[in-house]
């Protein structure tokens, strides 16, 4: 019984300081985010010809990170799988990263990296290893492609690794 008044006070207490931010901050805020946004916006190519240089902000903005998060504001958007399919490529290419993780089911996406690690395996089984918002869109399965020639052509240290990190789907 303490954990939960101890969580519904915590969720009180949160609710109210929030709106008091909310209230007094919020405008501040947004105003320093469309300043940080006007200076550090860059416009990036769709095309997956484009030299990697284009991509160079990110790599600055980036810089020795371990981790980067790619989202899109909406799912199914062929635009921001074919945009986030080009940076995946610029962060492999340029930046060293061998892990990408997808919101894909964790047991189906083995047969996914077994594919881009050089398995013998159909195309329509590797697809079945993703999330169906990603296996419908040929923008996804170009990259899935890409970094199966990626990895033929690079040293084990450098060869990119794939999984899901959703529940199994």
């Amino acid at each position: 019984m303490k954990q939960l008044f101890i969580i519904a006070f915590i969720a009180f207490s949160l609710t109210a300081t929030s709106q008091r931010i909310h209230n007094t901050d919020f405008q501040e805020a947004e105003n320093d985010f469309k300043l940080w946004a006007k200076e550090n916006a860059h416009a990036l190519p769709m095309d997956e010809e484009t030299d990697n240089s284009a991509f160079a902000a990110i790599g600055k903005a980036i810089g020795d990170a371990q981790f980067v998060a790619l989202s899109e504001s909406a799912h199914n958007t062929r635009e921001f799988l074919k945009m986030n399919a080009r940076i995946v490529r610029y962060l492999v290419e340029e930046k060293g990263f061998t892990r990408l993780v997808a919101e894909t089911g964790f047991p189906e996406s083995k047969i996914v990296n077994d594919y881009i690690l050089g398995a013998d395996i159909d195309k329509k089984e590797w697809t079945a290893g993703l999330n169906p918002m990603y296996s419908r869109w040929e923008e996804f399965n170009s990259m899935i492609e890409w970094l199966r020639i990626h990895n033929q052509k690079v040293s084990d240290d450098k060869k990119v690794q794939f999984y899901g990190i959703d529940i199994t789907g």
